[in-house]
C-alpha cells in the first residue's frame, strides 16, 4: 500500500484502421466502427478478468494466483502485460504455430484470446496503435509437444539479489504495516518473521517495490490519494508483484492480505465502469516489472 500520510496515469484513434483477424486485414474507414471494434475487444477482456475477480471475492481467495511466465512455444517470447494475466502460465501458440512445429490442437479445444497492438499510419502520417485480438492454445490442448527443460538463463532469480539491485531504500520495523512513502521515497517493511511464509513476505515487498517505481524520478505515475487514482495505483502494484513473483519462480499467496478485500471491491467497481482500466493498469504494471528487472540486468553488467 501507499503511505496514507504521504502524497501519493492509451488508446489512439484514427480515421482508418485494419481489423486484424488471423492473417486477414479488412479495411474499415468509419470512426464509429473503429471505436465499436476497440470496445468489443476491451469488453471481452474486461469481462474475463471481472469474472475472475468476482469468483475470488466470493471464495475469499487471491485472484492473482497460478502465475508463472507464459511464453510462446515457437518463439519462446514471454507474453506481457494484459496477456500475462489472461494466459498466466505455460506454453502457448496459435493454431498455425502449433502445426508449424509438428503439434496438433486436440479436437474440440477452445482457444484463449489475447491482445496485441498494430501500428498504423494514415495519409497524414498520424500514427495509431490499434488493438487486435489473437487466439492461442496451451500446450495442454495439443498433441505432439513436450515442454523443454529450462536453460540456465531461465532459472529463477534469487529474490534478495533482485531487490538489492534496485537500490531502493527499505527500512524494517516492528510494526505490522508495509508501505511505500512517495514523499520520503522509502519502503517500510515488517520483518520476514512476521509473515506466514517467505512467499507472503516477498509478495508484499514486491508490491511496495512496484509502488516505488512510480516515483517521479522513475516511471512517474500519479500516486495521489484521490480515490480512483489510488485504486488504480494499488492494482498496478498488485499486478507488478504478481509479474515479479512469476519471474522469481515464487507463488502468490492463496489467502489475500487483510486489506485485499477492500481493494478487490474497488477494482471490481472500476472495471465495471471502465473497460480499459485493467488494460491500462497491466501496462503500467509491466513497466514497473521491467524497471525492476532492468535494475538487475544493469547491476550484473557493472559486476
Amino acid at each position: 500500500m501507499l503511505n496514507t500520510s504521504s502524497t501519493l496515469k492509451g488508446i489512439y484513434t484514427s480515421k482508418k484502421y485494419h481489423n486484424c483477424i488471423g492473417n486477414r486485414q479488412t479495411a474499415v474507414t468509419t470512426t464509429t466502427k473503429q471505436e465499436h471494434y476497440k470496445m468489443s475487444i476491451y469488453d471481452t477482456v474486461t469481462a474475463r478478468i471481472l469474472a475472475d475477480m468476482k469468483t475470488a471475492q466470493s471464495a475469499g481467495t487471491n485472484w492473482v494466483t497460478g502465475f508463472s511466465v507464459p511464453k510462446n512455444a515457437t518463439t519462446q517470447a514471454h507474453y506481457r502485460g494484459i496477456n500475462h494475466i489472461l494466459l498466466r502460465a505455460g506454453h502457448w501458440a496459435t493454431y498455425k504455430q502449433w502445426v508449424s512445429i509438428g503439434a496438433q490442437v486436440k479436437k474440440g479445444e477452445k482457444g484463449t484470446h489475447g491482445i496485441y497492438y498494430a501500428r498504423k499510419e494514415n495519409a497524414e502520417k498520424q500514427v495509431s496503435m490499434i488493438p487486435c485480438p489473437f487466439v492461442v492454445f496451451s500446450a495442454d490442448q495439443v498433441d505432439g509437444y513436450e515442454i523443454p527443460a529450462l536453460n540456465e538463463h531461465e532459472r529463477s532469480i534469487v529474490p534478495e539479489v533482485l531487490i538489492n539491485a534496485t537500490g531502493a531504500k527499505i527500512e524494517e520495523s516492528l510494526t505490522d504495516r508495509a508501505y511505500y512513502s512517495p514523499s520520503m521515497d522509502y519502503i517500510n517493511m515488517p520483518s520476514l518473521a512476521q509473515f506466514p511464509s517467505s512467499d507472503d513476505y516477498y509478495s508484499v515487498l514486491l508490491h511496495e517495490l512496484s509502488h516505488w517505481t512510480g516515483h517521479k524520478t522513475r516511471n512517474n505515475r500519479d500516486q495521489s490519494q484521490e480515490k480512483e487514482k489510488y485504486a488504480f495505483e494499488e492494482l498496478v502494484a498488485e499486478l507488478g508483484s504478481a509479474f515479479l513473483m512469476a519471474h522469481l519462480g515464487l507463488s502468490m499467496p492463496e489467502t489475500p492480505r487483510p486489506d485485499h478485500a477492500g481493494y478487490l471491491a474497488s477494482w471490481i467497481k472500476a472495471l465495471g465502469n471502465d473497460n480499459k482500466f485493467i488494460i491500462q493498469a497491466s501496462s503500467q504494471a509491466q513497466k514497473a516489472c521491467d524497471y525492476i528487472l532492468m535494475s538487475l540486468e544493469q547491476a550484473q553488467k557493472v559486476a
